[in-house]
């Protein structure tokens, strides 16, 4: 793996330790994203993951 692949990784853990930091310290604006989130999945009738595995 050359030394560019190296750092996008690098770069994707950081961003997933970013986020589940701003879940502690950001509660409300988490809460709210998700509330979005999920209600865009109700509209545009977006299944979760986890209903579609089921069918595989």
């Amino acid at each position: 793996m050359g030394d560019g692949q190296a750092a996008e990784v690098g770069a994707a853990d950081n961003s997933r330790v970013r986020c589940a930091e701003a879940t502690g310290t950001q509660a409300g604006r988490v809460k709210a994203m998700t509330a979005r989130y999920e209600a865009w999945m109700k509209r545009c009738q977006v299944e979760p993951w986890e209903t579609v595995r089921q069918r595989r």
